[in-house]
């Protein structure tokens, strides 16, 4: 990081790293980590003091490292059952208890595949007549384990891991409390029947495990950085976070992304800003602070998750399959745990000093229009608006990736089924769920009210006197990667503003009329229609449909829309009924590509 700060400095044309003439170049170690400060506060007139913050620079590592064994007991049964039973009442762990991970302690003598229990490092008798006759039990399932690794430090390369064989890895995490489901899938996966009895599992002490947080690979982003089971991420995270506070940092995990110093900053900008009576104090973040969730097994009416697969390989060919996705996958995940929200517990003290200051968050980073409202401990809203990507691939293609993800997890049962190693299954019929996806993350995720995640584009914010305007102007991909140059600004970007206002009682959001782009009607034939769905409207409020262009042919807006179906009158206008409204636009005889017009639907009372 040390190396990586200086040669930003040297090659990218920024004042931090020139001297005081700000020609020459002036880099030493006082100015790069671990001493670098790139937070600061800015001032911009009575209305909007800004503070740039560092959610990087001073972080810890993820709640779950990436290196962190699937095997691994993270939390047992004593402190899981005080932890629950703090929230829940006493005596209420029992009834939750079998849905937790089992788990036994591997450095001891433990009965397996019927047999009697193993004496330390004497061989198992399970395996007399195996090649692992030798051998513990202890010892096959870190060997399978070795392998594993083995193969994930070759895949990952060397330069970007610590340098260790996966013999050393495998003897170091093999030991103590192990998951009795992972040992299970580690036996099973190497061709052995499962070592447990339903009555030795039933017997075993339950508790949080690696695998259970949905990491199934030795080094692997999925179950660390991205994609968490989130009801036990959130019970690990809050013991972890706990123990790490009472013994003073000696065990647990650290959440503070912003660092002691920082945070000290941060309160002391919101003080100052709140005492000399600036308007709006805005807070930017490399990453979001709203949690992005997703259950598959509750997703909005009208979403369908796949029903149908397809398995292709040497020897079973091309086989359709009636498969949709399995329980076992539908578990609640959050996202993105490598964003503010992969620190929950920390965050929500940010969020409650920010809501104390009536602080509005700007972000980026994650390829998306997101507005969220983040909520404190007191009720208050901290609204993040979170800008798109103005060329990186959408956030979409992570939903594409855990679709990715399941199918893979998938592929080895039919591989067994239709004894073809080769086989590879796929889903079919996922277009309608990507189709819909901003419904299902806004209906999973209870602090997010706005998402695109298939845009690209920019936010634009403006702080007056008594609203702060944020206004998130979106354009498609087709916008960002062919040469637009000759189109007018309007008719590539789609507005939709927002307004934030203050009270006694907080802060308040409200969404207004967008202007629409009409750029995605290039190539429609005369007689095709256009619509526009979900306008938000309020009871008793006259609304009018309005288009500008700058096009050949006759373009009559009052003739040409349709509000929910019905004819518009009135010169396009409409009376709000406090449902979104649709609008429907149909491309007239005589129009040539009307790519150079936009619709709005603004108020007129």
């Amino acid at each position: 990081k040390h190396a990586a700060e200086q040669a930003w400095m040297e090659f990218i044309p920024s004042p931090i790293g020139l001297d005081e003439g700000g020609v020459a170049l002036s880099i030493d170690a006082s100015i790069l980590y671990p001493n670098t400060q790139i937070y600061r506060a800015l001032r911009f007139g009575p209305n909007l003091d800004l503070l740039l913050s560092d959610t990087r620079t001073y972080r810890p590592d993820h709640v779950v490292p990436e290196d962190a064994y699937p095997g691994a007991v993270l939390v047992e049964e004593p402190i899981l059952e005080s932890i629950v039973e703090a929230g829940t009442g006493p005596g209420t762990f029992a009834f939750v208890r079998d849905q937790f991970d089992p788990y036994f302690n591997i450095d001891e003598p433990i009965s397996v595949y019927g047999a009697p229990a193993e004496v330390y490092n004497d061989p198992h008798p399970a395996f007399q007549d195996t090649v692992f006759r030798f051998n513990t039990f202890a010892e096959v399932v870190a060997g399978f384990s070795n392998t594993a690794a083995g193969q994930e430090l070759f895949a990952a390369s060397a330069v970007h891991l610590p340098q260790i064989t996966s013999g050393q890895y495998a003897a170091e995490q093999v030991r103590g409390n192990i998951s009795a489901t992972w040992a299970t899938l580690v036996m099973e996966g190497a061709g052995f029947p499962p070592p447990f009895t339903p009555d030795q599992l039933a017997a075993m002490p339950r508790g949080i495990s690696v695998f259970t947080l949905g990491k199934t690979a030795n080094f692997s982003d999925i179950g660390s950085r991205y994609q968490v089971v989130d009801p036990t991420f959130q019970l690990y995270a809050a013991a972890s976070y706990q123990a790490f506070l009472q013994s003073g940092g000696f065990v647990g995990r650290d959440q503070s992304f912003l660092g002691a110093q920082q945070e000290a900053f941060l309160g002391q900008f919101l003080l100052e800003s709140a005492l000399s009576g600036t308007r709006w104090r805005v807070v930017a973040s490399s990453s979001p602070f709203t949690p992005l969730l997703l259950k598959l097994s509750d997703v909005p009416e009208g979403v369908a998750l796949p029903t149908l697969g397809v398995v292709r390989g040497d020897t079973v060919g091309e086989q359709i399959v009636p498969q949709g996705i399995p329980a076992e996958f539908t578990a609640d995940t959050l996202i993105n745990a490598d964003e503010v929200a992969g620190f929950p517990l920390y965050r929500q003290g940010i969020v409650d000093a920010l809501a104390s200051a009536n602080a509005v968050l700007i972000s980026g980073d994650i390829q998306a229009s997101l507005l969220g409202l983040n909520q404190s401990s007191d009720g208050r809203i901290v609204p993040d608006f979170t800008a798109p990507s103005s060329s990186s691939g959408q956030f979409r293609s992570a939903i594409v990736g855990a679709l990715a993800l399941i199918e893979s997890l998938i592929s080895p049962g039919y591989q067994a089924a239709f004894q073809d190693l080769s086989a590879q299954f796929s889903f079919l019929d996922a277009q309608n769920f990507l189709d819909q996806i901003d419904r299902v993350l806004i209906h999973n995720s209870p602090e997010l009210i706005y998402a695109n995640a298939e845009t690209h584009g920019y936010v634009v914010m403006t702080a007056g006197p008594t609203e702060l305007v944020g206004e998130f102007r979106e354009m498609s991909s087709e916008n960002v990667f062919f040469d637009r140059s000759s189109d007018p600004l309007d008719a590539l970007v789609t507005r939709k503003p927002y307004v934030v206002t203050q009270s006694l009682e907080g802060l308040s959001v409200r969404k207004e009329p967008e202007i629409v782009a009409l750029t995605q009607s290039r190539g429609r034939k005369v007689g095709d229609a256009m619509g526009y769905g979900g306008i938000p409207t309020e009871a008793g409020r006259t609304y009018q449909a309005q288009f500008s262009a700058s096009i050949t042919g006759p373009w009559s807006p009052a003739s040409l829309v349709a509000i929910d179906g019905q004819p518009a009158i009135s010169a396009s206008s409409f009376v709000g009924t406090g449902a979104p409204a649709n609008i429907a636009v149909e491309v007239p005889a005589g129009v040539v590509e009307p790519q150079q017009a936009f619709f709005r639907v603004v108020a007129v009372d």
